[in-house]
């Protein structure tokens, strides 16, 4: 079953830049007029968890909102003696009690 809620051409395209080019650390977005999934905030690279946290929440307790937060962290194998840089785009809502 379809909901009926469409998403603009530019949430594609934000978040193709995010998993492959990297080029933003975190996107917001929300519906617009109940039929429309667009993009709100989008975060440069130097942003950090706090921010995105900050843009999430930003429009009020009463609000919906979806994003996408690209992790990086450091990790290193069992046995190895280097560790390695790794990134994960990881989707987060925001979904108050009144929605």
């Amino acid at each position: 079953m379809a909901s009926g809620v469409k998403v603009e051409e530019v949430v594609k395209l934000k978040y193709d830049d995010i998993k492959k080019k990297k080029s933003y650390r975190y996107l917001v977005f929300y519906i617009k007029d109940e039929k429309m999934i667009t993009v709100e905030k989008v975060g440069a690279r130097d942003c950090n968890y706090n921010d995105f946290l900050g843009d999430l929440t930003g429009a009020g307790p009463d609000d919906c909102r979806y994003g996408v937060y690209d992790f990086e962290y450091t990790h290193q194998c069992q046995g190895t003696s280097e560790a390695s840089k790794k990134r994960k785009a990881f989707p987060d809502v925001l979904v108050p009690r009144q929605c």
